[in-house]
């Protein structure tokens, strides 16, 4: 998956950058089939303890705390 420009690349950095960790959760990336690719499902083996005390905040501030 990729921007076709640096335009469409910039409009979607600044629409994931609005998202919470905790959507990207809830709503995963799926290929043509709707599935959760072996890549994004190794996301998914977390301890949810410790992801529920960082689920509101966005990719951007957890980077600036990084």
């Amino acid at each position: 998956m990729g921007a076709e420009d640096e335009v469409s690349r910039e409009a979607a950095r600044a629409i994931l950058s609005d998202l919470t960790l905790q959507h990207i959760y809830d709503h995963p990336l799926t290929n043509d089939r709707g599935e959760i690719d072996d890549i994004m499902r190794v996301n998914y083996d977390i301890d949810l303890s410790i992801f529920n005390d960082m689920a509101m905040m966005t990719r951007p501030f957890v980077r600036s705390i990084t």
